[in-house]
């Protein structure tokens, strides 16, 4: 009885350990990525947007980290401080706890003001999608 109650305990405290070394390595893989905003996405065809405040605003890279259900992510647009808005269609599908890929905004480094996407989030039953913007300097 002892013997599995130790076993249990030592199992559990190894399983512990991975996940949160798994962890830290995702963290150690972002760096220099700024979190801008966070939606969560119901099942089906949504569309979302995140203004981004501040004075840190200005970035030349973005990317998405979607988790609890699988995202397929049609396009966004992004308007500038300036005004203007650049359209950029995406077509990918991102897995739960995946990133999209770098998304790099022409002229370098943007202020960007507001960012809107248009997606449909897959499986119904896994519930609602989060989808997580960083920007990169």
């Amino acid at each position: 009885m002892k013997k599995s109650i130790v076993l249990s305990v030592a199992f559990l405290l190894v399983t512990f350990i991975g996940s949160a070394q798994i962890r830290n390595k995702n963290i150690r893989d972002n760096v220099g990525w700024q979190k801008i905003g966070e939606v969560k996405a119901n099942y089906g065809n949504d569309h979302d947007a995140i203004n981004v405040d501040g004075s840190f605003n200005d970035f030349r890279t973005l990317k998405f980290n979607v988790g609890n259900a699988d995202v397929n992510m049609d396009r966004m647009e992004i308007t500038y401080d300036s005004g203007a808005k650049e359209r950029v269609p995406l077509r990918l599908e991102i897995r739960k706890g995946d990133d999209s890929r770098n998304i790099n905004l022409p002229g370098g480094k943007r202020r960007v003001h507001k960012i809107e996407f248009w997606y449909n989030t897959k499986g119904m039953f896994s519930g609602k999608a989060r989808i997580t913007v960083y920007g990169k300097r």
